[in-house]
């Protein structure tokens, strides 16, 4: 046998035992290796702590964390495109993506989107800037009336401050970010925003808005999160297994490790 079949012998039995030694990595941790086609995700953009970046294709965050955990589990590989919570919804309701990391249900999002096993909770509060004191402590959304009330355009605020809008003469700003509502806020341009506490809680600790944007003391609106498919998707035929990842990340603890690390309770 000559010298160059022998390197050959040599390189093939140590790249089959490189592949032996971690085929059960992947089996403890639940990871399949990746095989079958690319999942394609969008989420909205610089909206932490879920994503982080301003545009294009996700590389940190809690959502592009959880997605590789549950594409692992599927062996599939994901990106997550970032866009505007409005052009978000438009490619998901085309089919153009295959689904959203972080979504909460409503009826008109039902008719396009099918659900996932809930992932993690989520409460809506009204802030405010400390020095613009204002009837916070609201029973009823007629304790807003006279105030300008924003929020961002595209979110979900629960039926109850639909139908409130709908009802009452509320005076409502929308905007496209949650960090304008910050500045509209301390700058005085708007009375109160509505916002969800995992989004807020970061900002709330950044230099600007500390001890200057705060809220009130009960929530208005509590609701879990899901994963969302496009039901113009084929991946929508994934759901029982992306559910089965899901309780699998759950049990494993890995679910509630991440969580803990963004600072989001159990």
């Amino acid at each position: 046998m000559n010298k160059t079949a022998l390197a050959c012998r040599l390189l093939l039995l140590l790249l089959a035992l490189a592949g032996s030694m971690s085929l059960p990595a992947l089996a403890d941790s639940g990871q399949q290796p990746a095989s079958g086609a690319a999942l394609h995700f969008v989420e909205e953009a610089n909206w932490p702590p879920f994503t982080e970046e301003t545009h294009g294709l996700a590389s940190k965050g809690l959502s592009y964390e959880l997605l590789h955990l549950i594409a692992g589990r599927l062996g599939r590989r994901v990106e997550i495109e970032l866009l505007p919570q409005q052009r978000m919804m438009q490619k998901l309701r085309q089919g153009d993506k295959d689904g959203v990391s972080m979504v909460s249900y409503n009826a008109e999002r039902a008719g396009f989107l099918a659900f996932s096993a809930p992932i993690l909770q989520k409460r809506g509060y009204l802030y405010y800037n400390v020095k613009r004191p204002l009837p916070i402590e609201f029973s009823d959304w007629r304790d807003l009336q006279g105030l300008l009330i924003g929020i961002v355009i595209g979110h979900n605020y629960g039926a109850n401050f639909d139908r409130a809008r709908r009802e009452l003469p509320l005076q409502v700003v929308e905007v496209v970010s949650v960090q304008q509502l910050f500045q509209m806020a301390k700058l005085g341009r708007i009375d109160a925003f509505l916002a969800i506490d995992l989004t807020a809680l970061e900002l709330t600790q950044h230099p600007e808005f500390k001890d200057v944007i705060v809220r009130a003391a009960r929530p208005y609106y509590e609701a879990p999160y899901f994963i969302g498919l496009s039901r113009k998707s084929a991946t929508i035929e994934l759901l029982p297994q992306i559910d089965q990842a899901i309780a699998g990340l759950k049990a494993s603890g890995e679910l509630p490790a991440l969580l803990q690390r963004y600072g989001i309770p159990n």
